[in-house]
């Protein structure tokens, strides 16, 4: 009997069923704050279940608030609003047709500022709803005068997506250049630390060259982004990348590369620049270590090299630049300056130059704008519903 006198309806208006989707909204986003950041948006704040919490807790402040909406018209507020006004009002002071609409007014700013107020968190929660499902971070790696396309997965350090996020958005972006670093940046004496000049192109036109109109370029630095298309770069870390010249032993170029060398602070307070790759990229057959030691007042830059021959190809580098296959034979172990060649075996190793790499952060929060919104939403509700009630004294 129970059950067949259900009223689904009045179960989504219900101010319990409000209390209970709250109270496990806080405690599960309590929960995915306690855990790391990359654990909690995943199991939590990205998961369909929490979000169709929130989609529940949309559903039941609409429901709740039609009532408020039906009395908005005329006839419900001069039969409901104001009868507790007229009949505290003391008989010797009778109430003019003036003040009588006056009072409409300010039940009807009310009752509008009360709407408003709950309306923000609906559009607050669709904001968070949006942002965690199509949410996008990413950190990709350049070395001074290197472009990469934003569109290719392969070119990320790390990435994080929504669940419904699209890698084709991406792409829209085109590529990211890398113009610059400049290790101290000012802007009108203030200083604001390290700084990136980056450059997007989204594309190339029919000719196979870039349409100057559709670029976007900028100098980032903390808290100073590039913003474009929804997305925003952020200068996120730094350091020295050598160019690594291979020549055979007749002095022959046989090919090179920037390798990104990673900071490593010491006790002293200065930094280590080291890291290790292999050689060639494809089928390697020696492993290189280095560590980079920048110029001071007394001695030239000069890098630190160990060239290994390694037996297991197929195994992979570790995280931190370290080479977990089984080497073999050392060839070199030395420091050597800049343009100086090492003998390893039968080839040579130079470091010709050094420029500096940077990784750039690109972040999409669609819902942002959604989640600021609302507060402004909420602040106007209420400050219209207290503007009234002053008012009324």
């Amino acid at each position: 009997m129970e059950i067949r006198n259900f009223n689904f309806f009045v179960f989504l208006r219900s101010t319990k069923l409000a209390i209970v989707l709250l109270v496990l909204v806080l405690l599960f986003s309590l929960l995915g704050t306690i855990l790391s950041p990359a654990l909690g948006r995943e199991i939590i704040f990205s998961s369909l279940w929490f979000n169709f919490l929130l989609i529940l807790l949309i559903v039941n402040i609409l429901f709740c608030n039609f009532k408020r909406i039906k009395r908005l018209s005329v006839k419900s507020v001069l039969s409901v609003e104001t009868v507790s006004s007229v009949e505290s009002v003391s008989p010797l002071s009778p109430l003019t047709d003036e003040r009588t609409k006056r009072l409409h007014g300010l039940n009807f700013l009310s009752l509008f500022g009360s709407i408003i107020f709950h309306f923000s968190f609906v559009l607050l929660f669709i904001g968070v709803i949006y942002n965690s499902l199509f949410f996008f971070e990413g950190g990709i790696r350049l070395t001074e005068g290197e472009s990469l396309s934003c569109g290719d997965e392969q070119n990320y350090d790390w990435m994080r997506k929504g669940r419904f996020f699209k890698i084709v958005k991406l792409q829209d972006l085109g590529e990211i250049y890398f113009h610059k670093l400049y290790p101290s940046y000012y802007v009108k004496n203030d200083y604001k630390g390290v700084a990136n000049k980056i450059v997007l192109r989204p594309g190339m036109n029919q000719s196979g060259s870039y349409q100057e109109s559709n670029k976007k370029e900028g100098i980032i630095y903390v808290n100073s982004p590039l913003k474009y298309k929804g997305f925003e770069f952020y200068q996120e870390m730094d350091g020295f990348s050598p160019l690594f010249v291979f020549r055979d032993e007749w002095r022959r170029v046989l090919g090179g590369g920037y390798a990104p060398l990673n900071a490593v602070r010491r006790s002293k307070g200065d930094f280590n620049y080291l890291g290790g790759f292999l050689f060639p990229l494809e089928n390697p057959l020696y492993y290189i270590w280095s560590v980079y030691f920048p110029k001071t007042k007394n001695e030239k830059a000069k890098v630190f090299l160990e060239i290994k021959q390694i037996f297991s190809p197929s195994q992979s580098m570790h995280q931190n630049g370290t080479y977990q296959g089984e080497k073999g034979k050392r060839l070199f172990k030395g420091k050597v300056f800049l343009k100086e060649m090492a003998s390893a075996g039968n080839f040579f190793i130079s470091v010709d130059e050094i420029r500096f790499w940077s990784r750039m952060k690109i972040i999409y929060r669609p819902g942002l704008s959604l989640i600021f919104s609302s507060f402004w939403l909420a602040l106007g509700g209420i400050s219209l519903t207290t503007l009234t009630k002053w008012g009324r004294r």
